[in-house]
């Protein structure tokens, strides 16, 4: 149970400033809170009486040394008033139009988000988000979510590398979308506004506090939504942050005890995208995350093949994760290592190709795609540069940036992935193509699988 040192209600600039033994006119001094900027989002909050239904969650500090401190403690945030609360006793709701969003195309893209970020912080105190847009900027440096060098070269050699070179070229091409956007719309958008700087800098806050939401039509958009900007990602959440109803957003919290700090989740990200997305600002569970995926790309070029690998699914699954070969990669695999006849006859429907998901086309196939997953786990496991052994000793070290810490433990969790779904494809194979058959094609090249309660 963590110790709270100033306890507020969240919705009275008053009790913010009494409860926490603050004078009216607070400094900005570090370490001090709440400040000017936290009182000015508080009055923006409730000003228009519509969000001010926020029950039984509160402003904190923690107190304590930084030695008493875990790596997961916060100083100030969300914490729970009530032991066994949930989404139920932290009812905030916050008017649409207090929510930031893009009205114009591509609604769903951040970077579209991103301008309209720098657009309407340009305007200074003359936005009409204009606290909330401080609070963004002051809660979110840019900096919490762009690795240290040391960091990266950690992640050399893991899948999980593979991630922010993804994350790197979305920011190259939503750059060069913003900049056509600015030529095409002088008149809107002030080219003194947009340099690389202010629209990395927007890019990262939106990454890391924008939710990607659905209207009433079906159409997808983005929206960063004041006061869910202040509560983290914990892995461990299946609990979105945010929901519209009606011309509302519904803020929503795990359940949490007393003391606990409130969290939720901002999407369906693996370690690897929650690390690229908020830095070492999120909570990570010690648990299994289970979108974690080593993912794999197909060659592009296969004959009969490449045209229908869409029907099994998002390319983006096809990997491995801790529970074996996703659905995807084996009906990639099933098609790859049809022959002629089989692959016309599973082709003939959309319907057949999605059955592969589950079910093979013949022993002779199966047997096919079973060396292939084992030849290609194989070679996963003998490409890292580094055993698990050597990972322990080195988060042993004091010496680590907090950065290269998480990334230290975010590639020893994939080298454990890839171990584990090693194992669980010997045991989907033994049980896919019995006993016999599975021995006689692997017994000398794969050892027994080892128990499940083992690993």
């Amino acid at each position: 149970m963590r110790q709270l040192f100033s306890v507020v209600f969240l919705g009275a600039v008053a009790l913010l400033a009494r409860a926490s033994g603050v004078s009216a006119e607070l400094s900005d001094e570090e370490g001090v809170f709440p400040n000017r900027l936290d009182e000015a989002l508080a009055e923006w909050y409730t000003k228009d009486g519509r969000s001010t239904n926020v029950r039984d969650a509160v402003y904190a500090e923690i107190v304590g040394s930084e030695s008493e401190m875990s790596s997961t403690s916060r100083r100030r945030g969300f914490f729970g008033k009530m032991s066994g609360g949930g989404a139920e006793d932290v009812r905030a709701t916050v008017a649409r139009e207090k929510a930031l969003t893009v009205d114009w195309g591509n609604e769903a893209e951040e970077w579209a988000l991103a301008m309209q970020l720098i657009k309407e912080r340009s305007k200074g105190d003359a936005s009409r988000f204009h606290p909330f847009l401080e609070s963004l900027y002051a809660h979110t440096p840019a900096a919490a979510s762009r690795l240290s060098k040391q960091a990266r070269q950690r992640l050399e050699g893991h899948s999980a590398l593979a991630v922010f070179e993804k994350y790197d070229a979305t920011l190259e091409k939503g750059w060069k979308s913003a900049i056509r956007t600015v030529e095409a719309f002088p008149t809107i958008f002030s080219v003194s506004d947009f340099t690389r700087e202010s629209f990395e800098d927007a890019l990262s806050i939106v990454r890391a506090n924008s939710f990607l939401l659905v209207q009433a039509n079906g159409v997808p958009f983005r929206a960063l939504v004041p006061m869910a900007h202040l509560i983290p990602h914990d892995t461990r959440s299946s609990v979105p942050c945010v929901e519209l109803v009606g011309d509302e957003y519904l803020i929503r919290v795990d359940r949490h005890d007393e003391g606990e700090e409130l969290t939720c989740s901002h999407g369906n990200y693996s370690d690897a995208e929650t690390f690229a997305r908020f830095g070492t600002s999120a909570l990570y569970s010690s648990n299994k995350n289970p979108w974690n995926k080593i993912s794999f790309e197909l060659p592009e070029a296969m004959d009969g093949v490449s045209t229908h690998l869409v029907h099994c699914g998002s390319l983006g699954n096809i990997g491995f994760t801790a529970n074996g070969a996703t659905e995807e990669l084996m009906c990639a695999l099933r098609l790859i290592s049809a022959n002629a006849t089989e692959l016309k006859r599973m082709t003939d429907s959309e319907a057949r190709i999605r059955s592969l998901r589950k079910e093979p086309i013949s022993e002779e196939s199966e047997i096919a795609v079973y060396d292939a997953l084992f030849a290609t786990l194989t070679e996963l496991l003998d490409s890292y540069p580094s055993s698990d052994s050597i990972d322990e000793n080195i988060l042993k070290s004091r010496t680590l940036l907090e950065d290269e810490r998480r990334a230290v433990n975010i590639r020893l969790r994939e080298k454990r992935d890839a171990l584990n779904s090693f194992n669980e494809v010997q045991f989907s194979g033994r049980r896919t193509l019995g006993a016999a058959l599975y021995d006689k094609h692997f017994g000398d090249l794969i050892s027994t699988p080892t128990k499940k309660d083992e690993l």
